[in-house]
């Protein structure tokens, strides 16, 4: 056998071997280490606060049809006593949707900002529909979870500055450092905006 004929085959060997060390690699990955499926509306807890204008118990009722299980908030919620949303049970697998209208009376109050304080470490999906939703994020502000820019202009930045039907936040993990998820869907679609917002 020629010395060209022995090259060939030994690295024909050495990329066997390195496709079957990978192989047996992604074999071995431990499931916390495997990307989580994409949640579905049925593995979704919706808390609801406000339902006041016709777009968001629109979304509301959606949401039931898609299997979400959905708690209808008439108040802000006292961890000690609501169940079964304690501070141990909202997660990523929980979603805060807020009438935008309710938003408009209520973005600068205290026990908003000290509701937010409680969940947005919990890396929950937080939401406003309809309204103005520019209220969201200086509820946020106010709370100080996200600080809104403002130029050295004073000119003040405001994401949802231009009221989109739908806007959300949270607090998102990658590469263990921790960072602002913003979410703007606009158009007429809200509810596929919505969902796919949920799912992942």
């Amino acid at each position: 056998m020629s010395k060209i004929a022995k090259k060939k085959l030994l690295i024909g060997f050495a990329v066997i071997i390195t496709v079957s060390l990978i192989f047996a690699l992604l074999l071995s990955e431990t499931p916390s280490e495997i990307p989580s499926a994409s949640k579905s509306p049925e593995d979704v807890t919706v808390l609801a606060v406000g339902e006041s204008t016709p777009v968001f118990k629109e979304v509301i009722n959606e949401l039931k049809d898609h299997g979400a299980l959905v708690k209808t908030l008439d108040k802000l919620p006292d961890f000690t006593e609501y169940a079964p949303a304690t501070t141990e049970e909202i997660d990523e697998s929980t979603a805060v949707l807020f009438d935008g209208e309710w938003l408009e009376g209520n973005w600068e109050n205290p026990e908003l900002h000290n509701f937010l304080r409680v969940v947005v470490p919990k890396k929950c999906k937080l939401t406003a529909v309809g309204g103005a939703t520019s209220n969201f994020f200086k509820a946020l502000d106010k709370a100080g979870i996200f600080e809104i820019p403002v130029t050295e202009t004073g000119e003040i930045r405001n994401p949802a500055y231009m009221d989109p039907p739908l806007v959300g936040y949270r607090v998102k993990v990658k590469e263990g450092s921790v960072g602002d998820e913003i979410f703007l869907a606009f158009g007429d679609d809200v509810m596929k905006a919505l969902l796919e917002w949920l799912k992942n």
